[in-house]
C-alpha cells in the first residue's frame, strides 16, 4: 500500500510501485517512475524522465531529473536512472541527460545502486556514477563525468566535465579534479596528485595482503619510478598479471584528459 500525502502533487500518469511514500508538498511529474519501497521527502521534485529503483530514499528539497544546465537549453528533458537502495539527501540536484546531438550524450544520467549522495551534491548531465559510490556534501560533478564503483569524492570537490574517477579511489575534500584519478588511489593537493593507495577504503572493502602487494607494485611503477605515463604503460606487462593490474592499465589507456601525477 502506498502512502501519498494529500498535499503532495503526483501526476496521475506517474508510476508508483508498492509501498511508496510521498511526503507533503513533494511533486512527481507525469511519466516519472518510483519503484517499490521508495520514499520521496517533503518538497522534493521528481521530473518526468526520472526512473527510481527499489527502496530509493529522496530527502527533502532534492531536485531530480531537471534539464541540463547548458546553453542553449534543450527543449525537453532527458532521463535520470537511479539504482536500487540509493540515498539522495537534502537539496541535492541531479540533472537529466542531454538530448542535444552536439553534446555527445545519450540522453541519460545514471546513478548506480547503494550510493550515498549527501546534502547539496550536484550531478550534471550525462554523468555515470557506479555502484556503492559516496559523494560527500557539496561535491559537484560537471557534465559527462564518470565515477566508478566504490569511489568516494569528499566534500566540496568540483570535478571537471569529462573527468573519470576510478574504482575504489578517494578524492580528499576541497580539491579540484581536472584530470582522471586512477583506481585505488588517494588523491589530494592543489593541483590534485596521488598520495598513495586508498588504504583505509581498500581495507574496508576486504582487500587482502596479496592484493595490497600487487597494488603497491603498480603504484611504484606509475608514480615513483620517474617514468612518464607512456613509459610506465610500456612496462606494465612486466607487472605480475592480476585483475588489479588490468583494471589500472585499462583505465590509464582510456584516459582522454590525462591522469593525475
Amino acid at each position: 500500500m502506498n502512502h501519498v500525502d494529500t498535499r503532495a502533487v503526483v501526476d496521475e500518469t506517474a508510476q508508483l510501485g508498492s509501498g511508496v511514500t510521498v511526503a507533503p508538498f513533494a511533486i512527481v511529474k507525469a511519466g516519472a517512475v518510483a519503484n517499490d519501497g521508495c520514499t520521496i521527502g517533503s518538497h522534493a521534485f521528481i521530473a518526468s524522465g526520472v526512473r527510481l529503483g527499489a527502496r530509493v530514499q529522496v530527502f527533502s528539497h532534492a531536485c531530480l531529473g531537471t534539464i541540463p544546465q547548458t546553453k542553449p537549453q534543450p527543449s525537453r528533458e532527458g532521463f535520470l536512472i537511479v539504482g536500487d537502495d540509493t540515498v539522495i539527501r537534502e537539496f541535492t540536484t541531479l540533472n537529466s541527460g542531454s538530448v542535444l546531438q552536439d553534446r555527445g550524450g545519450d540522453g541519460t544520467t545514471r546513478i548506480g545502486a547503494r550510493c550515498l549522495l549527501m546534502a547539496y551534491v550536484h550531478v550534471g548531465h550525462d554523468c555515470t556514477v557506479g555502484n556503492d559510490v559516496i559523494l560527500v556534501n557539496g561535491a559537484t560533478l560537471g557534465g559527462h563525468v564518470v565515477v566508478e564503483d566504490f569511489a568516494t569524492i569528499s566534500a566540496l570537490v568540483p570535478v571537471h566535465q569529462f573527468v573519470r574517477i576510478g574504482a575504489y579511489s578517494y578524492v580528499a575534500g576541497g580539491f579540484r579534479a581536472v584530470q582522471d584519478v586512477p583506481p585505488y588511489i588517494l588523491a589530494a593537493g592543489e593541483p590534485l596528485r596521488p598520495y598513495g593507495l586508498n588504504v583505509v577504503g581498500l581495507r574496508r572493502h576486504g582487500f587482502t595482503a596479496e592484493q595490497f602487494r600487487r597494488l603497491r607494485a603498480i603504484y611504484r611503477l606509475f608514480f615513483r619510478s620517474r617514468l612518464n605515463t607512456a613509459q610506465a604503460l610500456s612496462r606494465s606487462n612486466d607487472l605480475e598479471p592480476s585483475p588489479e593490474r588490468d583494471r589500472f592499465v585499462a583505465f590509464v589507456e582510456r584516459s582522454q584528459r590525462g591522469v593525475i601525477r
